[in-house]
């Protein structure tokens, strides 16, 4: 079921809508799943396999977790551009996780992040040391630093690019990026983003997403998770080759992006307590593409 929670910050209420545990059972470990750029946090709670979802199997394997739509993504609140940074994200959802640990009081929380999420995620753990025992990291973007090897695009040409992208385009867009082989269990996330197209909000979203490429951008992670103290666990499919921008860098530069399981397994051994599992024959999104498998060493992680 989806619910409502009231994140406040200086007098100013800031709705952020989520998906959570339907009963209060309190000392369950709390996973806090934040989405990709491109998605809602509905595709960690629709089947991406024979077992179900994500969602699904972490909770009748005893774990709590709540699912948050970001700022700016399915119900929640569209934040004003000037406010819309990571670190305005963090802060609030700082305060989300803050109010769910009152209703479900939990021994520690687990932040799970990907693509971009794995960015918000991090962001979140370096700027509010304390809230996160532990940070789970699906193919993160950001393990390379982009300002260096894609030039920057206006907003006016994202904004053309997202607004006139038809259903045919973002299916070509996903099978390219994220998925190595298309599958039909796929094609509900071209409905979702039909849907919006045909939304009154979609010139929002747009606006939102291009604030998220734009930040993404320039915003480098690998420095920040060597900072770090707690566990970061890395789960990356072995042939994510996403990288945002690539089609805007040269030609010859093209080809050096995005090999995002070897940008981790060089990563990982600089961590204070890193660790990696990269899944044979995966790309962008393990937890669609092996739910289980993806579960399995999550769940070992969180309760580690």
């Amino acid at each position: 079921m989806e619910r409502r929670l009231m994140a406040a910050d200086g007098g100013v209420g800031v709705a952020v809508s989520y998906h959570a545990p339907p009963v209060d059972i309190p000392g369950l470990p709390l996973l806090v799943a934040l989405h990709g750029g491109t998605y809602t946090s509905a595709y960690f709670g629709v089947p991406g396999g024979p077992s179900g979802s994500f969602l699904d199997i972490a909770g009748r394997n005893g774990y709590a977790v709540l699912n948050v739509d970001r700022p700016g993504y399915g119900e929640s609140t569209l934040l004003p551009d000037e406010e819309n940074t990571f670190a305005r994200q963090a802060e609030i959802l700082d305060h989300v996780i803050g109010a769910a640990l009152q209703r479900w009081p939990a021994p520690g929380v687990v932040l799970v992040g990907h693509s971009i999420g794995g960015i918000m995620a991090t962001t979140l753990a370096a700027r509010h040391a304390g809230r996160a025992r532990r940070l789970l990291l699906e193919d993160p973007l950001g393990l390379e630093d982009y300002r260096v090897l894609v030039p920057e695009v206006t907003d006016a040409f994202l904004y053309d690019r997202e607004l006139h992208m038809s259903a045919e385009g973002y299916r070509a867009f996903l099978a390219t990026n994220y998925f190595p082989q298309w599958n039909e269990r796929y094609e509900y996330l071209v409905t979702i983003r039909r849907r919006l197209a045909l939304s009154p909000g979609y010139p929002q979203w747009v606006r939102v997403y291009i604030q998220s490429y734009q930040q993404l951008h320039r915003t480098p992670i690998a420095a920040t998770l060597r900072a770090l103290t707690i566990p970061v666990h890395l789960i990356v499919g072995e042939l994510d080759r996403n990288a945002p921008g690539k089609p805007y860098a040269p030609e010859a530069v093209r080809p050096q992006l995005g090999h995002n399981a070897e940008l981790a397994r060089a990563l990982v051994p600089t961590l204070h307590a890193g660790a990696l599992d990269v899944l044979p024959g995966i790309g962008h999104c393990p937890h669609l593409d092996a739910t289980d498998r993806f579960l399995a060493l999550a769940t070992a992680f969180a309760g580690a």
